[in-house]
């Protein structure tokens, strides 16, 4: 393949490999212990899950104490 393209890279297109791409920073993974019986599992039992996540305000770098907003 000429013009400096490698075989590679129609998978790492589809895929995102080689990390050519910026991917967004993720955080740590968030565990919670939830109860269910081996009944509920098979019967496909769904339940709600409500989570808050604090974030740094982006204009002051979280310095503000609510004047941002």
């Amino acid at each position: 393949m000429g013009g400096g393209s490698s075989p590679m890279d129609i998978f790492n297109m589809f895929f995102g490999g080689g990390g050519r791409m910026q991917r967004e920073r993720r955080g740590k993974n968030v565990v919670h212990q939830l109860s269910v019986t081996l009944e509920e599992i098979y019967n496909g039992t769904t339940r709600k899950l409500a989570l808050q996540k604090n974030v740094i305000c982006e204009k002051c770098d979280g310095t503000c104490f609510f004047v941002c907003f």
